[in-house]
């Protein structure tokens, strides 16, 4: 059995205090289809400039929290 790194073990915790004080705080409701949208979108309405290409925009929005992926959808 492979042991799991404090790193890991470290992530994990983090994430779990973020649910513990706002479940938005993490991504759970929008799924990649839903993120893969909103890219497309955001692109098309060139939201993060226009030198952001899709593919940039996609691996940005892979780090909002649903909070911030609200947000961002009633703002544009």
């Amino acid at each position: 059995m492979e042991l799991i790194g404090r790193k890991k073990v470290a992530n994990v915790f983090v994430h779990l205090r973020k649910i513990s004080y706002h479940p938005l705080l993490v991504r759970h409701r929008f799924s990649n289809e839903t993120l893969e949208e909103i890219g497309v979108r955001c692109f098309r309405r060139q939201v993060f400039g226009d030198s952001a290409t899709l593919d940039m925009i996609k691996d940005e929005l892979k780090g909002y929290s649903d909070m911030q992926l609200q947000v961002l959808c009633e703002a544009h």
